[in-house]
C-alpha cells in the first residue's frame, strides 16, 4: 500500500504545525503590524490585484507575493490568485484550472503537459459538474451537465484573477451547481496608461505560445472609453505521443462611461482548437509496460490508435454586455445579457485499449476491429462520429439599496439554451458511415448507423434575496433565500440508448434554498466568519436516456448542507487564514431497476466531507516571503468508505522571491492518496504524489525573460484511472486507463512592452 514519502510527511508536518502555532501567536504578535495596516482598499487584476472582489483589508507586502490569500471580509473558505502570480508563476500555456492548483483542497494534474488538454478541478472531493464555475459573475457549462472544458474557453493570459471559494456562496451567487463550491474567473481589467505587449513562448515538446497584449487606456474622443484586446496562438506536439494541439483565442473588452454614475462593459472572446487524441483516451498498464508512461497513439492507419482517427475540434464564444450604475437615493442596479456557445465534433475510434493477450496478438477489443456490416473476417477500424453543440441565452438583474445599517439585495437570473447531440458510427479506415446499430424494440427503424440523434433544450430562472445587515462596525450578518425553476426537455428522433424515433420527454425541478453568512471584525486586519447554507445540484441530461422517462418522476435535485467556520488575518509580513467544515450530501443520483427497464432516482444515504484547510504566508525580508498551505480531507459514504476521487490531503510548500528585477517561484503541491472508485477497491487505490515548479524571470525594463522547468524532479505517479472493466476486474486482464504526471519540462518566454 503506497504510503507519502519522507518529504510529504515533513511538509504535512510543516503544515500543520506551523497554522497551530500562527494561530496561537497570530493576536499577540503581529498586534502592531495590524494597527499600522489598517483599512479597506479594494483590488484589481493589472495592479497586479483583483478588482472585482472588494476585500476590505490592506492588500499587505506578505500577500502580495503569496500564491493565494483570503479577504478580510470573507464569509466562506476563499482564495484569491491575482494576475501577478499567473504572470510570474504559472506556465505560459496554462488554461484556467493550472491557475489554481497552489489553493488548498484543489488538485488537477493535467497529463499532456500545461494547458495542452483538458483536465478539471477536484475541491475537496467534489468533481467537476459538483460546483459552478462563473466568469466575471456569469455561471457557464455544458449543457448535457454543468461540467467544464479547461481549455475550451479562457486561457490564463486572458485571466485578470481567479477565485476558488469552497462553499455554496450566497443567495445571490448563481448557477446550477451551489453543491460543492465555485470557481470564479475574472477578465482583464482596463489599463489607464496604453501599452502595447508581446510574448513569445517556445519550450519542451516543440512548444509555441504567441500572446499578443493591447489596451487603450482612457480615450477622450471616447469620453474615457478603455479598451483592451488579446490573442493567443499556441502551438504544441504534446507531451503524449502524437497528441498534437493548436490553439487560438481572440479577446476583446470594451469599457465606457455613461455619465458619472453609469459604466457600460461590453466583452467577446472566441476560442478555436485542434487536439489529437481519443475520445476514451488514456493508457492500459499493458500499453504502459510495452511503450512507457508518455504513450496515447501511433501513427499506423491499421489500427484504432492511430493519430489521424482520433481527433476533437471545439469552437467557443462568450459574449456579455453589462449596465451597471447608481439610481440616487441608496438605490444600485446592474444588468448583464449573455450568451455562450461550445461546438466539439469528435472523430474517434471506438476502443483503443489493450490487455496483455491483445498486445501480444497484435489485437483490440471486439469493438474496435472487425465489426462492421460486409464480408465476414472484415479489419477495418470502427468508430464514430460524435457531435455537442450548443448555444446558451441569459440575463441576470440585480439590485441593491443602502441602509445606514446594511444593504438589502435582489434580483434572479433567467437562462434558455439549445443543444444538438449526436453519434454516429463510423468505418474509419473508409470514413464511411458503419451501419452496426441494432433496430429498436418498437417503432419505425432509424438508419442503422445512428447510436444517438438528440436535441434538448432547458429554460430555468433563479430569483434570490439577501440582506448584508451591520449592527456594529465590527460585525456583518447576511441571511439569505434563493428559489430555483429548471425545466429540461427532451426531442430525440433516434433515443440514446433505446434508439426509439420520436422520444420526447420533460421534466421540471424547483428548489427554495436557505442562507446565512457571519463575519466578525476582531480588529481591523482579523476577522472570524461563519456559514450555514444549503447547496443543489440539477439532475444531468442521462436521466432521460432509459426506455420509460416517466418512471424518473418524482427525482429531485442532490442536495448539500454546509456549516464552516473559519479565520483570517492579515498583516504586513504576514498572512494567514483556517477553516474546519462539515458538509452531508443528500438525494444521490442512482441508475435502479431491472436491466431491462431501468430509471433514476435519488438514493437514501449520505455522504459526509469534513476536514480542516488553511494556508500562511511570511515575509522573510523584503521581496523573499514563504509559503505553506494544508489540509485534511475526509469525503465517505454512510459505510465509513472514501468515495472516488477524493484525496485525503493535499499540501504546499514554497518561497516566493520578487525585488531587483529578478522574480523567482519555487513551489510544491502535494496530493495525497485516493481511490478512483467508491468503496476504497485495493486495486484502484492511488498514491500520493507531488509536483515541484521553478520559474525564474529577470525585468531588463521593457523586456522580461522568464524560464519556467515544471515537475522540476520529474515524478511519473499515477493521478487518475478511467475503469472500463466494472467494480473488480484482473488487473492482468484490464482495459483500465490510467494517467500519469508529465514528464519534466520547460518554457522560456520573452515578453516587450512598449
Amino acid at each position: 500500500m503506497p504510503t507519502p514519502s519522507h518529504a510529504t510527511r515533513l511538509a504535512l508536518l510543516a503544515a500543520g504545525s506551523g497554522f497551530a502555532l500562527a494561530l496561537a501567536m497570530a493576536p499577540a504578535a503581529f498586534a502592531a503590524e495590524a494597527a499600522a495596516s489598517a483599512g479597506p482598499r479594494p483590488i484589481g487584476p493589472d495592479s497586479p490585484e483583483l478588482e472585482q472582489v472588494v476585500v476590505t483589508a490592506p492588500k499587505t507586502d506578505a500577500a502580495k507575493l503569496a500564491p493565494a490569500t483570503a479577504p478580510i471580509s470573507a464569509f466562506q473558505p476563499t482564495a484569491i490568485v491575482t494576475r501577478a502570480f499567473i504572470e510570474d508563476s504559472i506556465a505560459d500555456t496554462s488554461d484556467f484550472t493550472g491557475t489554481l492548483v497552489n489553493t488548498p483542497s484543489v488538485s488537477a494534474v493535467n497529463n499532456n503537459g500545461p494547458g495542452l488538454s483538458e483536465k478539471d478541478a477536484v475541491i475537496r472531493g467534489f468533481g467537476d459538474g459538483e460546483y459552478n464555475v462563473r466568469y466575471d459573475g456569469i455561471p457557464f457549462g455544458d449543457t448535457n451537465d454543468p461540467t467544464h472544458h479547461s481549455t475550451a474557453y479562457f486561457p490564463a493570459s486572458t485571466l485578470g484573477a481567479v477565485q476558488v471559494d469552497r462553499g455554496p456562496g450566497q443567495a445571490g451567487d448563481l448557477g446550477q451547481a451551489n453543491f460543492g463550491g465555485a470557481i470564479e474567473l475574472y477578465s482583464r481589467t482596463l489599463s489607464d496608461t496604453p501599452y502595447a505587449q508581446q510574448k513569445v513562448t517556445a519550450g519542451s515538446w516543440n512548444t509555441f505560445n504567441f500572446v499578443t497584449t493591447l489596451q487603450s487606456g482612457p480615450l477622450d474622443a471616447l469620453h474615457g472609453t478603455k479598451v483592451t484586446a488579446n490573442f493567443q496562438e499556441l502551438f504544441s506536439d504534446g507531451a503524449l505521443s502524437y497528441a498534437k494541439v493548436r490553439e487560438y483565442n481572440q479577446f476583446l473588452k470594451i469599457e465606457t462611461p455613461l455619465g458619472e454614475d453609469w459604466t457600460l462593459t461590453l466583452l467577446a472572446t472566441h476560442n478555436s482548437g485542434k487536439i489529437h487524441e481519443p475520445d476514451n483516451n488514456g493508457a492500459t498498464l499493458a500499453q504502459v509496460a510495452a511503450y512507457g508512461k508518455d504513450f496515447s497513439m501511433n501513427n499506423d492507419p491499421s489500427t484504432p490508435l492511430y493519430q489521424g482517427y482520433n481527433t476533437v475540434r471545439k469552437r467557443t464564444d462568450f459574449e456579455y454586455i453589462r449596465v451597471k450604475g447608481d439610481l440616487g437615493e441608496g438605490f444600485g442596479l446592474e444588468n448583464t445579457a449573455y450568451t455562450y456557445y461550445y461546438d466539439n465534433q469528435t472523430l474517434s475510434a471506438a476502443d483503443v485499449t489493450q490487455n496483455q493477450a491483445e498486445l501480444a496478438a497484435g489485437t483490440f477489443p471486439k469493438s474496435a476491429v472487425g465489426t462492421k456490416a460486409g464480408p465476414a473476417g472484415n479489419k477495418d477500424v470502427i468508430g464514430y462520429d460524435k457531435l455537442n453543440h450548443y448555444r446558451v441565452w441569459g440575463d441576470i438583474i440585480r439590485g441593491s439599496k443602502d441602509f445606514e445599517f446594511g444593504q438589502l439585495r435582489v434580483g434572479g437570473m433567467y437562462e434558455t439554451a439549445f443543444t444538438d447531440r449526436h453519434r454516429f458510427d463510423l468505418d474509419r479506415t473508409l470514413n464511411l458511415p458503419n451501419p452496426i446499430e441494432k433496430p429498436p424494440a418498437t417503432g419505425p427503424v432509424p438508419p442503422a448507423d445512428i447510436q444517438f440523434l438528440e436535441h434538448s433544450k432547458w429554460f430555468q430562472y433563479q430569483l434570490f434575496a439577501d440582506f448584508e445587515w451591520r449592527p456594529t462596525e465590527a460585525l456583518t450578518v447576511t441571511p439569505g433565500i434563493k428559489y430555483l425553476d429548471f425545466t429540461r426537455k427532451v426531442s430525440a428522433p433516434v433515443g440514446s440508448k433505446t434508439r426509439l424515433a420520436g422520444e420526447f420527454s420533460s421534466i421540471t425541478f424547483t428548489k427554495t434554498l436557505p442562507f446565512l453568512t457571519v463575519n466578525y471584525r476582531l480588529a481591523d486586519n482579523w476577522s472570524v466568519y461563519g456559514q450555514y447554507a444549503k447547496g443543489f445540484l440539477i439532475p444531468p441530461l442521462k436521466v432521460f436516456y432509459v426506455p420509460n422517462s416517466g418512471l424518473n418522476a418524482g427525482l429531485k435535485p442532490q442536495q448539500s448542507t454546509n456549516y464552516q467556520l473559519g479565520s483570517v488575518y492579515n498583516a504586513s509580513r504576514f498572512t494567514l487564514d483556517g477553516d474546519v467544515y462539515y458538509i452531508e450530501f443528500t438525494d444521490k443520483f442512482a441508475k435502479v431497476g431491472p436491466k431491462s427497464d431501468p430509471y433514476y432516482t435519488n438514493l437514501p444515504g449520505t455522504t459526509k466531507y469534513k476536514g480542516i484547510e488553511g494556508q500562511a504566508s511570511f515575509l522573510v525580508v523584503d521581496g523573499l516571503s514563504l509559503y505553506v498551505n494544508g489540509s485534511i480531507n475526509s469525503a465517505k459514504d454512510d459505510a465509513g468508505l472514501t468515495i472516488a476521487n477524493a484525496p485525503k490531503w493535499t499540501a504546499g510548500v514554497g518561497a516566493i522571491y520578487k525585488a531587483d528585477r529578478w522574480s523567482v517561484s519555487l513551489l510544491n503541491k502535494f496530493v495525497g492518496p485516493q481511490w478512483a472508485d467508491d468503496g476504497e477497491p485495493a486495486d484502484y487505490k492511488i498514491g500520493s504524489y507531488s509536483t515541484t515548479n521553478l520559474v525564474v524571470g529577470y525585468d531588463f525594463g521593457r523586456v522580461k525573460a522568464q524560464l519556467g522547468l515544471y515537475n522540476l524532479f520529474d515524478q511519473r505517479d499515477v493521478t487518475d484511472i478511467s475503469i472500463n472493466d466494472g467494480p473488480t476486474p484482473n488487473p492482468l486482464d484490464s482495459h483500465d486507463q490510467y494517467f500519469f504526471q508529465p514528464p519534466r519540462s520547460f518554457q522560456f518566454t520573452l515578453r516587450a512592452t512598449i
